[in-house]
Protein backbone atom coordinates (compact mmCIF):
# COMPACT_ATOMS: atom_id res chain seq x y z
CA UNK A 1 0.00 0.00 0.00
CA UNK A 2 1.70 3.27 -1.26
CA UNK A 3 2.25 5.88 1.58
CA UNK A 4 0.36 8.85 1.78
CA UNK A 5 2.85 12.16 2.09
CA UNK A 6 1.26 14.72 4.43
CA UNK A 7 2.14 18.44 3.85
CA UNK A 8 3.28 20.10 6.77
CA UNK A 9 1.31 23.21 7.40
CA UNK A 10 4.42 25.65 7.83
CA UNK A 11 6.10 24.21 4.30
CA UNK A 12 2.57 24.43 3.04
CA UNK A 13 2.14 28.48 3.84
CA UNK A 14 5.43 28.62 2.69
CA UNK A 15 4.76 27.65 -0.71
CA UNK A 16 1.54 29.39 -0.98
CA UNK A 17 3.35 32.82 -0.19
CA UNK A 18 5.85 32.46 -2.20
CA UNK A 19 3.39 31.41 -5.31
CA UNK A 20 1.19 34.44 -4.37
CA UNK A 21 4.06 37.16 -4.09
CA UNK A 22 5.06 35.61 -7.90
CA UNK A 23 1.25 35.80 -9.31
CA UNK A 24 1.47 39.42 -7.26
CA UNK A 25 4.21 40.55 -9.32
CA UNK A 26 3.19 39.26 -12.54
CA UNK A 27 -0.35 41.04 -12.34
CA UNK A 28 1.99 44.09 -11.06
CA UNK A 29 3.84 43.94 -14.55
CA UNK A 30 1.22 43.53 -16.95
CA UNK A 31 -0.97 46.57 -15.11
CA UNK A 32 2.26 48.48 -15.65
CA UNK A 33 2.84 47.89 -19.03
CA UNK A 34 -1.26 48.41 -19.80
CA UNK A 35 -0.26 51.69 -18.32
CA UNK A 36 2.33 52.76 -19.85
CA UNK A 37 0.53 51.39 -23.25
CA UNK A 38 -2.47 53.71 -22.80
CA UNK A 39 -0.25 56.93 -21.52
CA UNK A 40 1.75 55.81 -25.67
CA UNK A 41 -1.59 55.94 -26.88
CA UNK A 42 -3.15 58.85 -25.33
CA UNK A 43 0.11 60.83 -26.75
CA UNK A 44 0.11 59.43 -30.35
CA UNK A 45 -3.42 59.80 -30.62
CA UNK A 46 -3.95 63.31 -28.69
CA UNK A 47 -4.55 65.86 -31.34
CA UNK A 48 -6.05 63.94 -34.02
CA UNK A 49 -8.53 62.84 -31.40
CA UNK A 50 -9.07 66.66 -30.74
CA UNK A 51 -9.53 66.87 -34.63
CA UNK A 52 -11.88 63.62 -34.78
CA UNK A 53 -14.24 65.11 -32.09
CA UNK A 54 -13.96 68.93 -33.84
CA UNK A 55 -15.26 66.82 -36.95
CA UNK A 56 -18.14 65.47 -35.34
CA UNK A 57 -19.41 68.51 -33.69
CA UNK A 58 -19.19 70.56 -36.99
CA UNK A 59 -21.18 67.31 -38.40
CA UNK A 60 -19.05 66.77 -41.10
CA UNK A 61 -20.32 63.05 -41.04
CA UNK A 62 -23.38 64.67 -43.33
CA UNK A 63 -22.20 67.82 -44.52
CA UNK A 64 -18.64 65.99 -45.87
CA UNK A 65 -19.05 62.29 -46.29
CA UNK A 66 -16.15 61.66 -48.03
CA UNK A 67 -13.32 63.19 -46.22
CA UNK A 68 -14.92 62.38 -43.37
CA UNK A 69 -15.15 58.53 -43.93
CA UNK A 70 -11.44 58.92 -45.36
CA UNK A 71 -10.43 60.28 -41.98
CA UNK A 72 -12.32 57.23 -39.62
CA UNK A 73 -10.66 54.76 -42.60
CA UNK A 74 -7.06 55.87 -41.57
CA UNK A 75 -7.95 56.22 -37.55
CA UNK A 76 -9.64 53.03 -37.30
CA UNK A 77 -6.09 51.67 -39.59
CA UNK A 78 -3.90 53.71 -37.11
CA UNK A 79 -6.04 52.22 -33.87
CA UNK A 80 -5.14 48.47 -35.24
CA UNK A 81 -1.69 48.80 -36.17
CA UNK A 82 -1.22 50.24 -32.60
CA UNK A 83 -2.98 46.96 -31.06
CA UNK A 84 -0.68 44.89 -33.28
CA UNK A 85 2.38 46.53 -32.16
CA UNK A 86 3.33 47.40 -35.37
CA UNK A 87 6.30 50.32 -36.34
CA UNK A 88 5.52 53.57 -34.69
CA UNK A 89 5.95 55.18 -38.31
CA UNK A 90 3.71 53.79 -39.79
CA UNK A 91 1.06 54.69 -36.78
CA UNK A 92 2.04 58.31 -37.42
CA UNK A 93 1.57 57.93 -41.23
CA UNK A 94 -2.15 56.66 -40.53
CA UNK A 95 -2.96 59.20 -37.92
CA UNK A 96 -1.34 62.12 -40.06
CA UNK A 97 -3.76 60.86 -43.01
CA UNK A 98 -6.65 60.75 -40.78
CA UNK A 99 -6.28 64.32 -39.29
CA UNK A 100 -5.75 66.09 -42.98
CA UNK A 101 -9.00 64.21 -44.06
CA UNK A 102 -10.61 65.51 -40.59
CA UNK A 103 -9.36 68.83 -41.37
CA UNK A 104 -10.42 68.70 -45.18
CA UNK A 105 -13.69 67.78 -43.96
CA UNK A 106 -14.34 70.65 -41.06
CA UNK A 107 -13.27 73.45 -44.14
CA UNK A 108 -15.38 71.99 -46.51
CA UNK A 109 -17.86 71.85 -43.73
CA UNK A 110 -18.02 76.10 -43.97
CA UNK A 111 -18.93 75.44 -47.66
CA UNK A 112 -22.06 72.91 -47.34
CA UNK A 113 -23.61 74.57 -44.14
CA UNK A 114 -25.08 77.33 -46.62
CA UNK A 115 -26.02 75.14 -48.80
CA UNK A 116 -27.86 72.78 -47.29
CA UNK A 117 -29.34 74.66 -44.64
CA UNK A 118 -32.74 74.32 -45.97
CA UNK A 119 -31.83 70.35 -45.57
CA UNK A 120 -30.31 69.86 -42.28
CA UNK A 121 -33.83 72.23 -41.10
CA UNK A 122 -35.84 69.46 -42.96
CA UNK A 123 -33.76 66.97 -41.38
CA UNK A 124 -33.77 68.18 -37.79
CA UNK A 125 -37.69 68.56 -38.26
CA UNK A 126 -37.75 64.75 -39.08
CA UNK A 127 -35.78 63.60 -36.24
CA UNK A 128 -38.16 65.68 -34.02
CA UNK A 129 -40.94 63.70 -35.01
CA UNK A 130 -38.89 60.06 -34.05
CA UNK A 131 -38.96 59.67 -37.88
CA UNK A 132 -35.79 57.17 -37.66
CA UNK A 133 -37.98 55.08 -35.78
CA UNK A 134 -40.64 55.51 -36.47
CA UNK A 135 -40.94 55.17 -40.59
CA UNK A 136 -36.92 54.22 -40.90
CA UNK A 137 -37.05 53.22 -44.49
CA UNK A 138 -38.70 56.66 -45.55
CA UNK A 139 -35.48 58.34 -43.27
CA UNK A 140 -33.15 55.97 -44.97
CA UNK A 141 -34.18 56.87 -48.10
CA UNK A 142 -33.95 60.80 -47.20
CA UNK A 143 -30.44 60.31 -45.37
CA UNK A 144 -29.39 58.37 -48.62
CA UNK A 145 -30.37 61.35 -51.05
CA UNK A 146 -28.29 63.76 -48.16
CA UNK A 147 -25.33 61.40 -48.47
CA UNK A 148 -25.43 61.81 -52.37
CA UNK A 149 -25.98 65.46 -52.36
CA UNK A 150 -22.95 65.83 -49.61
CA UNK A 151 -20.89 64.01 -52.69
CA UNK A 152 -21.83 65.80 -55.52
CA UNK A 153 -20.85 69.59 -53.64
CA UNK A 154 -17.46 67.95 -52.34
CA UNK A 155 -16.44 66.82 -55.73
CA UNK A 156 -17.28 70.59 -57.16
CA UNK A 157 -20.67 69.87 -58.52
CA UNK A 158 -22.64 72.74 -57.34
CA UNK A 159 -25.80 72.17 -59.60
CA UNK A 160 -26.63 68.33 -58.82
CA UNK A 161 -25.56 68.76 -54.89
CA UNK A 162 -28.53 71.14 -55.25
CA UNK A 163 -31.10 69.35 -57.16
CA UNK A 164 -30.36 66.49 -54.64
CA UNK A 165 -30.59 68.57 -51.65
CA UNK A 166 -34.23 70.04 -53.13
CA UNK A 167 -35.17 66.42 -53.19
CA UNK A 168 -33.67 65.08 -49.80
CA UNK A 169 -35.63 68.17 -47.99
CA UNK A 170 -38.90 66.72 -49.93
CA UNK A 171 -37.72 63.27 -48.45
CA UNK A 172 -37.38 64.51 -45.21
CA UNK A 173 -40.86 65.84 -45.04
CA UNK A 174 -42.00 63.06 -46.18
CA UNK A 175 -40.95 61.20 -43.91
CA UNK A 176 -41.76 64.02 -40.96
CA UNK A 177 -45.55 63.75 -42.34
CA UNK A 178 -45.63 59.93 -42.30
CA UNK A 179 -43.78 60.00 -38.80
CA UNK A 180 -46.67 62.51 -37.23
CA UNK A 181 -49.57 59.97 -39.01
CA UNK A 182 -47.96 57.41 -37.69
CA UNK A 183 -47.70 58.52 -33.99
CA UNK A 184 -51.19 60.09 -33.85
CA UNK A 185 -52.80 57.86 -36.27
CA UNK A 186 -51.76 54.41 -35.52
CA UNK A 187 -54.32 53.37 -32.78
CA UNK A 188 -57.23 55.21 -34.54
CA UNK A 189 -56.31 53.30 -37.67
CA UNK A 190 -56.41 50.00 -35.82
CA UNK A 191 -59.81 50.47 -34.39
CA UNK A 192 -61.29 52.06 -37.37
CA UNK A 193 -60.30 48.46 -38.67
CA UNK A 194 -61.21 46.47 -35.73
CA UNK A 195 -64.92 48.39 -36.04
CA UNK A 196 -65.14 47.46 -40.05
CA UNK A 197 -64.25 44.06 -39.08
CA UNK A 198 -67.64 43.91 -36.16
CA UNK A 199 -69.86 45.43 -39.14
CA UNK A 200 -70.07 48.80 -37.23
CA UNK A 201 -70.84 50.17 -40.65
CA UNK A 202 -74.28 48.01 -40.61
CA UNK A 203 -74.84 47.93 -36.35
CA UNK A 204 -73.53 51.39 -36.04
CA UNK A 205 -73.15 53.43 -39.22
CA UNK A 206 -73.49 56.90 -37.07
CA UNK A 207 -70.81 56.40 -35.40
CA UNK A 208 -68.59 54.70 -36.88
CA UNK A 209 -68.74 56.93 -40.09
CA UNK A 210 -68.10 59.66 -37.14
CA UNK A 211 -64.99 58.12 -36.32
CA UNK A 212 -63.55 57.95 -40.34
CA UNK A 213 -64.61 61.34 -40.47
CA UNK A 214 -62.57 62.54 -37.68
CA UNK A 215 -60.20 60.37 -39.27
CA UNK A 216 -59.85 61.98 -42.19
CA UNK A 217 -59.98 65.34 -40.66
CA UNK A 218 -57.18 64.57 -38.49
CA UNK A 219 -54.89 63.74 -41.53
CA UNK A 220 -56.19 66.91 -43.45
CA UNK A 221 -55.06 68.81 -40.22
CA UNK A 222 -51.50 67.36 -40.13
CA UNK A 223 -50.93 68.24 -43.50
CA UNK A 224 -52.13 71.64 -43.71
CA UNK A 225 -50.33 72.53 -39.96
CA UNK A 226 -48.18 69.95 -39.07
CA UNK A 227 -46.13 72.96 -36.91
CA UNK A 228 -49.01 72.74 -34.85
CA UNK A 229 -50.38 69.35 -34.10
CA UNK A 230 -52.31 69.68 -30.60
CA UNK A 231 -55.45 70.11 -32.94
CA UNK A 232 -54.58 66.91 -35.00
CA UNK A 233 -54.11 65.16 -31.79
CA UNK A 234 -57.58 66.16 -30.16
CA UNK A 235 -59.24 64.63 -33.53
CA UNK A 236 -57.15 61.64 -33.68
CA UNK A 237 -58.29 61.10 -30.44
CA UNK A 238 -62.14 61.60 -30.83
CA UNK A 239 -61.53 59.28 -34.15
CA UNK A 240 -60.13 57.01 -31.29
CA UNK A 241 -63.06 57.00 -28.81
CA UNK A 242 -65.88 56.96 -31.56
CA UNK A 243 -63.98 54.06 -32.92
CA UNK A 244 -64.23 52.02 -29.52
CA UNK A 245 -67.72 53.39 -29.07
CA UNK A 246 -68.47 51.76 -32.33
CA UNK A 247 -67.26 48.79 -31.30
CA UNK A 248 -69.02 48.70 -28.38
CA UNK A 249 -72.44 49.17 -30.23
CA UNK A 250 -72.24 47.55 -32.47
CA UNK A 251 -71.49 44.25 -30.44
CA UNK A 252 -74.00 45.20 -27.99
CA UNK A 253 -77.10 45.94 -31.15
CA UNK A 254 -75.71 42.07 -32.59
CA UNK A 255 -76.13 40.84 -29.20
CA UNK A 256 -79.79 42.62 -28.86
CA UNK A 257 -80.72 41.02 -32.40
CA UNK A 258 -79.72 37.58 -30.89
CA UNK A 259 -81.55 37.84 -28.51
CA UNK A 260 -84.58 39.17 -30.14
CA UNK A 261 -84.78 42.31 -27.75
CA UNK A 262 -87.85 45.03 -28.34
CA UNK A 263 -86.87 48.73 -28.51
CA UNK A 264 -88.34 48.75 -25.38
CA UNK A 265 -86.54 46.48 -23.86
CA UNK A 266 -83.27 48.53 -24.47
CA UNK A 267 -85.21 51.55 -23.52
CA UNK A 268 -85.55 50.34 -19.67
CA UNK A 269 -82.61 49.23 -19.47
CA UNK A 270 -80.29 52.62 -20.54
CA UNK A 271 -82.62 53.63 -17.73
CA UNK A 272 -81.26 51.61 -15.22
CA UNK A 273 -77.96 53.64 -14.61
CA UNK A 274 -79.71 56.79 -14.35
CA UNK A 275 -81.81 55.47 -11.56
CA UNK A 276 -79.27 54.53 -9.91
CA UNK A 277 -76.80 57.37 -10.26
CA UNK A 278 -80.21 59.37 -9.00
CA UNK A 279 -80.74 57.44 -5.94
CA UNK A 280 -77.38 57.50 -4.85
CA UNK A 281 -77.54 61.55 -4.86
CA UNK A 282 -80.87 61.40 -3.95
CA UNK A 283 -82.71 63.36 -6.49
CA UNK A 284 -86.77 62.86 -8.12
CA UNK A 285 -86.71 59.86 -10.27
CA UNK A 286 -89.75 61.47 -12.93
CA UNK A 287 -88.75 59.10 -16.47
CA UNK A 288 -92.23 59.75 -17.67
CA UNK A 289 -90.73 63.16 -19.06
CA UNK A 290 -87.76 61.01 -20.19
CA UNK A 291 -84.16 61.87 -19.56
CA UNK A 292 -83.67 65.67 -19.71
CA UNK A 293 -85.38 66.04 -16.29
CA UNK A 294 -83.97 63.92 -14.64
CA UNK A 295 -80.66 64.57 -16.13
CA UNK A 296 -81.12 68.34 -15.11
CA UNK A 297 -81.87 67.43 -11.72
CA UNK A 298 -78.50 64.85 -11.50
CA UNK A 299 -76.38 68.08 -12.90
CA UNK A 300 -77.53 70.30 -10.55
CA UNK A 301 -77.10 67.81 -7.62
CA UNK A 302 -73.56 67.04 -8.42
CA UNK A 303 -73.08 71.10 -9.01
CA UNK A 304 -74.64 71.62 -5.29
CA UNK A 305 -72.38 69.06 -4.30
CA UNK A 306 -69.31 70.22 -5.65
CA UNK A 307 -69.86 73.80 -4.37
CA UNK A 308 -70.15 72.05 -0.70
CA UNK A 309 -66.88 70.49 -1.34
CA UNK A 310 -65.44 73.71 -2.24
CA UNK A 311 -66.73 75.16 0.92
CA UNK A 312 -66.17 72.60 3.25
CA UNK A 313 -62.43 72.48 2.05
CA UNK A 314 -62.13 76.19 2.65
CA UNK A 315 -63.83 75.47 6.15
CA UNK A 316 -61.40 72.90 6.91
CA UNK A 317 -58.48 75.71 6.12
CA UNK A 318 -59.82 78.44 8.03
CA UNK A 319 -60.19 75.71 10.72
CA UNK A 320 -56.81 74.65 10.75
CA UNK A 321 -55.04 78.38 10.50
CA UNK A 322 -57.66 79.60 13.41
CA UNK A 323 -55.98 76.74 15.52
CA UNK A 324 -52.84 77.49 14.65
CA UNK A 325 -53.10 81.02 15.54
CA UNK A 326 -54.44 80.52 18.86
CA UNK A 327 -51.91 78.20 19.80
CA UNK A 328 -49.48 80.70 18.99
CA UNK A 329 -51.95 82.97 21.10
CA UNK A 330 -51.74 80.65 24.07
CA UNK A 331 -48.05 80.19 23.79
CA UNK A 332 -47.17 83.43 23.89
CA UNK A 333 -49.67 84.34 26.78
CA UNK A 334 -48.22 81.79 28.63
CA UNK A 335 -44.55 83.21 27.78
CA UNK A 336 -46.02 86.42 29.34
CA UNK A 337 -47.36 85.64 32.05
CA UNK A 338 -44.42 83.81 33.07
CA UNK A 339 -42.03 86.61 32.34
CA UNK A 340 -44.33 89.09 34.79
CA UNK A 341 -43.21 86.46 36.82
CA UNK A 342 -39.69 86.76 36.98
CA UNK A 343 -40.04 90.46 36.26
CA UNK A 344 -41.95 90.26 40.22
CA UNK A 345 -38.50 88.46 41.13
CA UNK A 346 -36.17 90.14 39.80
CA UNK A 347 -34.06 92.13 41.61
CA UNK A 348 -31.08 94.13 39.73
CA UNK A 349 -32.68 96.39 37.49
CA UNK A 350 -30.91 95.22 33.89
CA UNK A 351 -32.69 92.41 34.55
CA UNK A 352 -35.74 93.74 35.19
CA UNK A 353 -35.11 96.11 31.88
CA UNK A 354 -34.51 92.88 30.19
CA UNK A 355 -38.16 91.40 30.76
CA UNK A 356 -39.75 94.24 30.32
CA UNK A 357 -38.42 94.13 26.63
CA UNK A 358 -39.36 90.67 26.29
CA UNK A 359 -42.74 91.78 27.36
CA UNK A 360 -43.16 94.03 24.83
CA UNK A 361 -42.29 91.83 22.56
CA UNK A 362 -44.97 89.26 23.16
CA UNK A 363 -47.35 91.45 23.61
CA UNK A 364 -46.78 93.15 20.20
CA UNK A 365 -47.14 89.18 18.93
CA UNK A 366 -50.16 89.12 20.74
CA UNK A 367 -51.70 92.04 19.16
CA UNK A 368 -50.43 90.92 15.98
CA UNK A 369 -52.04 87.58 16.44
CA UNK A 370 -55.93 89.07 17.10
CA UNK A 371 -55.14 91.51 14.53
CA UNK A 372 -54.73 88.50 12.24
CA UNK A 373 -58.10 86.59 13.29
CA UNK A 374 -60.07 89.99 13.33
CA UNK A 375 -59.03 90.50 9.34
CA UNK A 376 -59.32 86.46 8.69
CA UNK A 377 -62.95 87.22 9.92
CA UNK A 378 -63.75 90.59 7.79
CA UNK A 379 -62.06 88.57 4.31
CA UNK A 380 -64.71 85.75 5.15
CA UNK A 381 -67.60 88.35 5.83
CA UNK A 382 -66.21 90.42 2.44
CA UNK A 383 -65.88 86.68 0.59
CA UNK A 384 -69.76 85.63 1.52
CA UNK A 385 -70.73 89.37 0.16
CA UNK A 386 -68.87 88.76 -2.95
CA UNK A 387 -70.51 85.47 -3.48
CA UNK A 388 -73.91 86.88 -4.34
CA UNK A 389 -72.55 89.83 -7.02
CA UNK A 390 -72.42 87.02 -9.56
CA UNK A 391 -74.81 84.71 -11.41
CA UNK A 392 -73.59 81.35 -12.67
CA UNK A 393 -73.20 82.77 -16.13
CA UNK A 394 -71.15 85.21 -15.51
CA UNK A 395 -68.20 84.04 -12.70
CA UNK A 396 -67.82 81.42 -10.16
CA UNK A 397 -66.06 82.46 -6.73
CA UNK A 398 -64.13 80.02 -4.59
CA UNK A 399 -61.21 80.04 -2.22
CA UNK A 400 -57.52 78.70 -2.04
CA UNK A 401 -56.30 79.14 0.68
CA UNK A 402 -56.13 83.15 1.95
CA UNK A 403 -57.00 83.96 -1.56
CA UNK A 404 -60.10 84.78 -2.91
CA UNK A 405 -60.27 83.65 -6.94
CA UNK A 406 -63.02 85.04 -8.91
CA UNK A 407 -63.20 82.96 -12.41
CA UNK A 408 -64.77 84.81 -14.84
CA UNK A 409 -66.62 82.57 -17.56
CA UNK A 410 -68.49 85.64 -18.95
CA UNK A 411 -65.72 87.38 -20.75
CA UNK A 412 -65.39 86.47 -23.95
CA UNK A 413 -62.40 87.45 -26.27
CA UNK A 414 -62.69 87.18 -29.96
CA UNK A 415 -60.41 83.65 -31.73
CA UNK A 416 -56.61 85.45 -31.63
CA UNK A 417 -57.29 88.70 -30.12
CA UNK A 418 -56.84 90.44 -26.56
CA UNK A 419 -58.79 93.55 -26.75
CA UNK A 420 -62.24 93.31 -24.35
CA UNK A 421 -65.55 93.21 -26.17
CA UNK A 422 -67.83 95.71 -25.18
CA UNK A 423 -70.52 93.01 -23.76
CA UNK A 424 -67.85 92.19 -21.20
CA UNK A 425 -67.26 95.67 -19.76
CA UNK A 426 -70.45 95.47 -17.20
CA UNK A 427 -69.42 91.82 -15.80
CA UNK A 428 -65.56 93.40 -15.27
CA UNK A 429 -67.16 96.56 -13.26
CA UNK A 430 -68.81 93.79 -10.87
CA UNK A 431 -65.25 92.04 -10.17
CA UNK A 432 -64.30 95.79 -9.76
CA UNK A 433 -67.13 96.69 -7.07
CA UNK A 434 -66.21 92.64 -5.68
CA UNK A 435 -62.80 94.09 -4.69
CA UNK A 436 -63.87 97.07 -3.28
CA UNK A 437 -65.35 94.83 -0.75
CA UNK A 438 -61.51 94.13 0.53
CA UNK A 439 -58.96 95.96 2.18
CA UNK A 440 -55.36 96.17 1.81
CA UNK A 441 -55.15 92.83 -0.70
CA UNK A 442 -52.93 92.20 -3.94
CA UNK A 443 -54.40 91.97 -7.07
CA UNK A 444 -53.02 89.31 -9.87
CA UNK A 445 -55.24 89.07 -13.06
CA UNK A 446 -54.37 85.30 -14.94
CA UNK A 447 -54.79 84.81 -18.44
CA UNK A 448 -55.55 81.02 -20.02
CA UNK A 449 -55.95 79.72 -22.82
CA UNK A 450 -56.79 76.04 -24.39
CA UNK A 451 -54.28 74.17 -26.33
CA UNK A 452 -55.58 74.75 -29.80
CA UNK A 453 -52.76 76.76 -31.52
CA UNK A 454 -48.83 76.63 -30.99
CA UNK A 455 -47.49 76.66 -27.53
CA UNK A 456 -45.70 80.18 -27.71
CA UNK A 457 -48.78 81.86 -29.63
CA UNK A 458 -51.31 81.10 -26.55
CA UNK A 459 -48.71 81.60 -24.15
CA UNK A 460 -48.10 85.53 -25.73
CA UNK A 461 -51.78 85.83 -26.37
CA UNK A 462 -52.57 84.86 -22.58
CA UNK A 463 -50.27 87.60 -21.30
CA UNK A 464 -52.05 89.77 -23.73
CA UNK A 465 -55.67 89.39 -22.66
CA UNK A 466 -54.48 89.16 -18.85
CA UNK A 467 -53.04 92.51 -19.32
CA UNK A 468 -55.97 93.95 -21.21
CA UNK A 469 -58.20 93.26 -18.37
CA UNK A 470 -55.34 94.64 -15.43
CA UNK A 471 -55.49 98.17 -17.66
CA UNK A 472 -59.25 98.22 -17.79
CA UNK A 473 -59.42 97.78 -14.09
CA UNK A 474 -56.39 100.23 -13.41
CA UNK A 475 -58.56 102.87 -15.80
CA UNK A 476 -61.88 102.03 -14.03
CA UNK A 477 -61.34 102.42 -10.40
CA UNK A 478 -58.90 103.34 -7.74
CA UNK A 479 -56.43 100.53 -8.11
CA UNK A 480 -53.18 101.12 -9.19
CA UNK A 481 -50.59 99.28 -10.56
CA UNK A 482 -48.35 99.04 -7.47
CA UNK A 483 -51.53 96.32 -5.86
CA UNK A 484 -52.23 94.87 -9.46
CA UNK A 485 -50.62 92.91 -12.06
CA UNK A 486 -50.98 90.35 -14.80
CA UNK A 487 -49.48 87.35 -15.65
CA UNK A 488 -50.44 84.64 -18.61
CA UNK A 489 -50.31 80.92 -18.31
CA UNK A 490 -50.74 79.74 -22.05
CA UNK A 491 -51.84 76.22 -22.16
CA UNK A 492 -50.02 75.38 -19.32
CA UNK A 493 -52.87 75.47 -16.39
CA UNK A 494 -56.16 73.72 -18.07
CA UNK A 495 -59.12 73.11 -15.87
CA UNK A 496 -60.39 70.34 -18.01
CA UNK A 497 -59.43 68.21 -21.35
CA UNK A 498 -58.64 69.82 -24.39
CA UNK A 499 -59.94 66.51 -26.50
CA UNK A 500 -63.54 68.01 -26.51
CA UNK A 501 -64.82 71.80 -26.99
CA UNK A 502 -67.02 71.88 -23.60
CA UNK A 503 -63.29 71.22 -22.12
CA UNK A 504 -61.26 73.79 -24.27
CA UNK A 505 -64.20 76.39 -23.39
CA UNK A 506 -63.56 75.94 -19.78
CA UNK A 507 -59.48 76.39 -20.25
CA UNK A 508 -60.24 79.91 -21.94
CA UNK A 509 -60.67 82.08 -18.75
CA UNK A 510 -59.44 84.91 -17.09
CA UNK A 511 -58.71 84.73 -13.23
CA UNK A 512 -59.28 87.19 -10.71
CA UNK A 513 -57.21 86.57 -7.71
CA UNK A 514 -57.21 88.43 -4.72
CA UNK A 515 -54.21 87.65 -2.21
CA UNK A 516 -55.02 89.36 1.44
CA UNK A 517 -51.72 91.03 2.79
CA UNK A 518 -51.15 90.37 6.56
CA UNK A 519 -48.81 92.00 8.42
CA UNK A 520 -45.69 89.63 9.12
CA UNK A 521 -44.38 87.93 12.52
CA UNK A 522 -40.83 89.29 12.98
Amino acid sequence: MRKQHKIQPKKFKIRTGIILSFLSIICFSFSANAQKKDNLKTELFHLTDKIYDKAIKADAHLLAPEAYAKGVEHYKEAEEDFQDEDDLKEIKEELQKATQHFKRAIDHVDIAEPTFSNVMAARNDAMETMAPSAVSEKWEEAEECFKNAAEELENGDLESAKKEGERAVALYREAELAAIKTTFLNNASALIEKADDMKADKYAPITFNRAKQLYKNAEKEIEANREDTDYARQLAKQSEFEARHAIYLAKNIKEFEDKDYTMENVLLMSEEPLMKISYVLGTDISLDSGYDVIVSDILNKIAENQEKIGNLSYDLYASQQEIFDLEQFITEQKMFYELKLKQKEAIEEEKVQNLKSEVAVIQEKQDLLKNRMERREMIDASYKKVEQIFDNTEAKVFRQGDDIIMRLSGVNFEVGKSYIPEESYALLNKAISAIDEFNNVKIVIEGHTDSKGGDALNQTLSERRAKAVMEYMVNNSGLTKENIHSKGYGETKPLASNETNKGRAQNRRIDIVIKPVFEEMQ
